[in-house]
């Protein structure tokens, strides 16, 4: 391995060690982009890394409203999102209007739970769906077509011996890149 890939493993480890050491063992209640959420243990926590993650996030979610305002209010607008994670950009895109419908999916369950919980949190459930598998692979996006798709990929490539590593490792980790590829 080169000492560049080496140094960004170490730094991701570093970064999944802070996240577990934020989150702790049980939910947390945070705040991001000005809404409170709940992260799960084992998914991954944004306010580890909040300003850069909410920077990626906003221009995705500046992009939704700029849609809903060329389209106009009554316009139903179909977004999806891969690797949602907690949920902070679903629930973002979701209360921008009553005809935004988000429909995300994750590989990790947990995160699919913590986005589901997210929705209640905002009384958006009927408007958000969400569940396990990827985007070529899952019932909730199964036949669909979407307006707007957005996906903050894993950091970076890491090996294949990352694939035995746990769901909050592989949210920061894409093992050979298999996830983008697929794309």
């Amino acid at each position: 391995m080169s000492q560049e890939g080496s140094t960004h493993d170490q730094l991701n480890a570093t970064v999944v060690a802070l996240m577990r050491e934020q989150t702790g063992p049980v939910e947390k209640e945070i705040e991001v982009m000005g809404k409170r959420l709940v992260v799960f243990p084992e998914v991954f926590n944004v306010s580890t890394l909040q300003h850069v993650l909410e920077y990626i996030a906003y221009s995705p979610l500046k992009i939704v409203a700029d849609e809903l305002n060329l389209r106009g209010t009554d316009a139903r607008l179909d977004v999806l999102e891969i690797g949602p994670g907690m949920g902070h950009f679903v629930v973002g895109a979701a209360t921008l209007g009553p005809n935004v419908h988000v429909t995300a999916v994750d590989v990790n369950p947990a995160a699919v739970e913590n986005v589901l919980r997210n929705a209640a949190l905002h009384c958006i459930s009927d408007r958000v769906s969400c569940a396990v598998g990827d985007v070529y692979n899952s019932t909730v996006a199964e036949g669909k077509k979407f307006d707007i798709i957005f996906w903050d990929p894993p950091f970076s490539k890491g090996d294949l011996s990352l694939r035995s590593r746990t769901n909050l490792e592989r949210a920061v980790w894409d093992p050979g890149y298999a996830g983008l590829t697929q794309y």
